[in-house]
């Protein structure tokens, strides 16, 4: 996926935001600082216990599945698609 980096405006790091996931605050930080409203973000995870969260906050959730990232290369590319994202 060259070129997906270059997209990344915005990094919430746990560590740097004293949470954890599934504590929503995460997800509001990241949709307040990215400047768009929950009802418009979708959320791409690989846990609905970690990721599900942000479905209480309005997001959109799709998850991938939880194998390692080097057998799931197009996870990302395909979880878009689903969503008409290209």
């Amino acid at each position: 996926m060259t070129g997906v980096a270059e997209q990344v405006t915005e990094f919430v790091l746990s560590y740097a935001e004293g949470a954890v996931k599934p504590d929503p605050r995460l997800f509001d930080i990241a949709c307040r600082r990215i400047g768009i409203a929950p009802g418009e973000v979708l959320m791409i995870g690989d846990s609905y216990e970690a990721d599900g969260a942000a479905a209480g906050l309005g997001c959109a959730v799709t998850l991938v599945e939880p194998l390692p990232v080097d057998q799931r290369l197009c996870a990302l590319v395909d979880a878009l698609a689903e969503y008409g994202i290209r």
